[in-house]
């Protein structure tokens, strides 16, 4: 039997198969540190009007998604009691997690500095299962977010990341109209922006 494909607006219903993704997927972002329960409950919060994005389900089962949410949400305010035990535990078993979130802290000046204005859409997260990867379904989701990027009145798309595939990915199919590339220990992360 061939397997189904289907793309759709992310829904509530999505959140906790997003969750999962994200945190195998995304496992060396800071968003991971707090836990796949966190990511649901963010998920869940962005869903709720401050942030859009697409799904591929195969057979009705999220493969992948992609993900834009309001930049000035915080995150650290989502964050609710049961969900300190992880962060503790990974802190510990992570050291490099600390230096991360330092690190994130310096970087978001960078970031704010490639956002142009109000014009910007920015792709705040985005993952494929590994097991469906290179198959196409990473290119229509980008798609999809760039159509409804248009349908906002959005002129520029930006986004950022640490993962070299992703980078690549992003290189190879698109005109890159700039890139900022910060060094951090054992990784670069890339702040990438394009017109549409």
């Amino acid at each position: 039997m061939a397997e189904k494909f289907k793309f759709q607006k992310i829904k509530k219903i999505h959140c906790n198969e997003v969750a999962k993704i994200h945190y195998k997927e995304l496992s060396d972002g800071i968003l991971s540190l707090f836990g796949q329960s966190y990511l649901n409950h963010f998920y869940e919060q962005m869903t709720n009007e401050r942030g859009w994005g697409y799904v591929v389900l195969k057979d009705k089962k999220v493969a992948g998604f992609i993900f834009s949410e309001n930049k000035d949400i915080n995150k650290l305010g989502l964050i609710r009691p049961s969900d300190m035990g992880m962060i503790i535990i990974n802190l510990l078993l992570k050291p490099k997690f600390i230096i991360n979130i330092l690190f994130s802290a310096f970087i978001s000046r960078f970031y704010d500095s490639a956002d142009s204005g109000k014009n910007v859409s920015i792709i705040s997260q985005f993952a494929v299962s590994k097991c469906y990867q290179s198959k196409g379904y990473g290119k229509r989701l980008l798609k999809l977010f760039e159509n409804e990027s248009r349908k906002r009145s959005f002129k520029t798309i930006l986004t950022s990341t640490h993962n070299m595939n992703l980078r690549n990915f992003y290189i190879s199919e698109k005109r890159i109209k700039k890139e900022i590339v910060i060094p951090n220990i054992g990784f670069k992360n890339f702040i990438i922006s394009w017109e549409l």
